[in-house]
This record gives structure tokens, sequence and C-alpha cells, in this order.
């Protein structure tokens, strides 16, 4: 996801110079990979204290289905784990994601104790 804005004043980003009236477009999903405001951020820790993402945007662009997005995946998750405790990414598989919307076009896994593929 991304948004296109426009520089209300002059700015350097990363060493880019930025200029009042410019485009810009900021790449969303980009933000919920900061090592500033989420440590180890590609790696999966259920213990992870809550952070700041902004995967249902933020704001007054807040969406609208949030909640029910976030019952909805609490319920996927138990009935996943309570059916499939046991499982892990093949071995040696490098996940593809896609630009946009932050998605795998596969996710090859090994299900079980005894690594059966899925």
């Amino acid at each position: 996801m991304a948004v296109a804005r426009v520089a209300t004043r002059e700015t350097e980003l990363a060493g880019c110079p930025v200029h009042a009236g410019d485009q810009v477009l900021a790449l969303i999903g980009a933000a919920n990979l900061d090592d500033n405001g989420v440590p180890a951020a590609d790696c999966l820790r259920w213990d992870r204290d809550m952070n700041r993402h902004l995967a249902f945007g933020g704001g007054i662009h807040l969406c609208l289905g949030i909640h029910l997005a976030r019952l909805e995946l609490r319920i996927a998750l138990r009935q996943w784990h309570r059916r499939i405790p046991e499982y892990r990414v093949k071995p040696g598989v490098e996940l593809d994601y896609s630009p946009g919307i932050r998605s795998v076009s596969g996710f090859p896994m090994l299900l079980g104790r005894d690594g059966s593929e899925g």
C-alpha cells in the first residue's frame, strides 16, 4: 500500500532533497519494517509487545473493519494451532513477497512432528 502526498516544506529524506510542492509516495508497508519502531520486524514473535504498525491505516484513515478483521484472525489462528500445533516453513525456502500489499505467492510448509509436507 502506498499513499501520495505533497511536501509542504523543504526537507531531506535519507540524503535525498524534498522540495515544497514535490509529490511524495510513502510506502506504508515499509513503515512496519523499521527497526527503530519494530525491532526484528522480520521475525515472528508471539511475545512481542504491542507495536504501532500501520496494517489497518491510522488516525482518521483507520480501517472501519479493523475490529472484525482482528477477531476473525484471532479465531482462525486459534483453530489452526489447535488442529495443527506443529508446523514450520520448509527448510531452504525463501519466501517471495509481492510488491504493494505484502503477501507471498507460495508458502511451502512442513506439518506435524514427522515433517510431512503440506
